[in-house]
């Protein structure tokens, strides 16, 4: 037989095990709505990170082509700098600089640029604009009469290539 005292602990004890039990649910709860909140947040980060990564690649491509700009630029000036050529060292220094396909096609504009009324007189138009008349004397353009082929030059296609 059971007292009264031993009821009322079985009472108590059945409402300790009731309360925990709905502890354990309002923590399981917040444990399911926290991880829905991470697994949302996740994705935020995910597709911060990826929109991210698409600004960098644009930066990126745009910080490149300023490069390529400004080493174009330098180069233009060190071509247009040392023209006309007073020496043959100087041909030989316009050569490395032309060598490079962004140069040379700068140095084809320039030439494109003076127009003559035919071929003949835009040839002499470009070779005097290109070197003076000592450097001049020493090239020929096959090389004859002891003369250096002027023929065997980047300088000569790109004053042909017009």
């Amino acid at each position: 037989m059971t007292t009264n005292s031993e009821v009322t602990v079985l009472e108590a004890d059945g409402d300790e095990t009731s309360d925990t039990s709905k502890l354990l649910q309002k923590i399981a709860k917040l444990l399911i709505t926290q991880k829905k909140i991470l697994n949302d947040q996740e994705k935020q980060i995910q597709q911060i990170t990826f929109k991210t990564n698409e600004i960098y690649d644009v930066l990126k491509a745009l910080t490149d082509e300023k490069k390529s700009d400004q080493e174009l630029q330098i180069t233009d000036v060190k071509v247009f700098d040392q023209i006309p050529i007073t020496t043959p060292d100087g041909l030989a220094y316009i050569e490395s600089l032309i060598a490079e396909k962004t140069s040379f096609n700068l140095l084809l504009t320039d030439f494109s640029r003076l127009g003559a009324a035919n071929y003949k007189e835009l040839i002499r138009r470009i070779m005097r604009q290109l070197m003076t008349d000592s450097v001049a004397k020493l090239y020929s353009v096959h090389g004859h009469k002891g003369k250096t082929s002027f023929s065997k030059t980047t300088c000569f296609r790109a004053v042909i290539g017009i």
